[in-house]
């Protein structure tokens, strides 16, 4: 076994009436053909052992046809690359190749490629798989599967290497075809057992203000939560928003709302990183309008007008994000006065529930 990687290997034995039989594997390359695997796993990708939504078959890239593309709950990117047999190395190089388009691409690009695909906007399709409001999705935070009935001895070291030296997030996904009692059974197996579970769980509050101390902006996320009891629960009647954390764009806390339908919508966003290029001593914040909206009855317009004194630095407009950077307390004091003031004018269905 590899020292830097642990292998699975899973083997199957039918038992009738007393007698175990061990159970012969069946090439999977000899039964069907790569693209049944990859309608398989587009119709179910939790065969993969995640909660997956696919948002692209054999997406047109620079480096060529991407097999499948695909989010979680808490928004990564996931490139799914296909073998119908052994993975071998040039198979990992070129899932690494998907990976170097997806850093360089856009956020408006990859939406877009999920509604050409889904037919649907992205949040409402997100919504009704996850039963939670999606997101920011950023294309640099992405992992990488690839995915065979094995892989070479050259393919699993440099798996390893780049896993548990350099801590890139790509694992290998093995899928073993067998026939028992003319059933036919799909067993899965992984190379690397713990892939990507210190990335996908919500930091604690403490890992996320530790990053704001060591910039020196703890106090002005300090006031920016001061609209939320962050008490992990959802918001209270007399509550502005309800606090979430993510690790979206590298450490966030990130504000929910309940809309005029009585569904909790993510409406802003405080990033305690320099993702965006702030300078230490400077916090950039992100609001959705649309989504502000949702909760005012505001149109989205008069919500984006609303913070036109603000420095904006970034706007997205397919996804709904309007970036501002504050400099100083002063503003971040203004900054949750400006929705204070805006929740309390347009309360929606909000104020004066039970």
């Amino acid at each position: 076994m590899n020292s830097e990687t642990t292998r699975t290997e899973i083997k199957v034995w039918s038992v009738s009436k007393g007698d175990i039989k061990f159970v012969e594997e069946t090439s999977f390359a000899s039964e069907h053909l790569e693209k049944h695997l990859e309608r398989w796993l587009e119709q179910s990708p939790d065969l993969l052992g995640r909660e997956l939504l696919v948002i692209g078959r054999q997406v047109s890239t620079a480096c060529g046809p991407l097999d499948l593309l695909a989010i979680d709950a808490l928004g990564a990117v996931y490139i799914i690359e296909l073998k119908r047999s052994m993975l071998p190395r040039e198979a990992v190089t070129q899932a690494l190749d998907y990976a170097s388009w997806l850093n360089s691409a856009s956020s408006d690009e990859i939406l877009r490629v999920a509604e050409e695909y889904l037919k649907a906007p992205l949040d409402e399709t997100f919504q009704d798989k996850f039963g939670d409001q999606m997101p920011d999705i950023t294309p640099q935070n992405h992992k990488i599967l690839v995915v065979g009935t094995g892989l070479d001895a050259g393919a699993e070291r440099l798996i390893g290497y780049l896993s548990r030296r350099h801590s890139v997030q790509i694992n290998a996904v093995f899928f073993k075809y067998v026939k028992v009692g003319g059933k036919e059974l799909l067993v899965r197996s992984v190379l690397v057992p713990d892939f990507d579970q210190s990335s996908t769980r919500r930091p604690p509050s403490s890992e996320l203000l530790e990053n704001a101390k060591r910039r020196g902006v703890e106090s002005m996320v300090d006031l920016l939560r001061t609209l939320s009891s962050a008490s992990g629960a959802m918001a209270e009647p007399d509550e502005y928003v309800w606090e979430g954390r993510s690790r979206a764009f590298g450490g966030a806390f990130r504000y929910w709302r309940k809309d005029l339908a009585g569904k909790y919508r993510m409406i802003f966003g405080v990033s305690v990183t320099n993702r965006w290029g702030a300078q230490d001593s400077e916090v950039d914040v992100w609001i959705r309008p649309r989504e502000v909206g949702q909760v005012t009855g505001l149109p989205s317009k008069r919500v984006s007008g609303t913070f036109a004194g603000f420095r904006r630095i970034q706007s997205q407009s397919r996804a709904n994000r309007w970036v501002m950077r504050l400099v100083n307390e002063r503003e971040a004091r203004k900054f949750i006065t400006v929705l204070k003031n805006m929740f309390e004018a347009h309360p929606g269905s909000y104020k004066g529930e039970n």
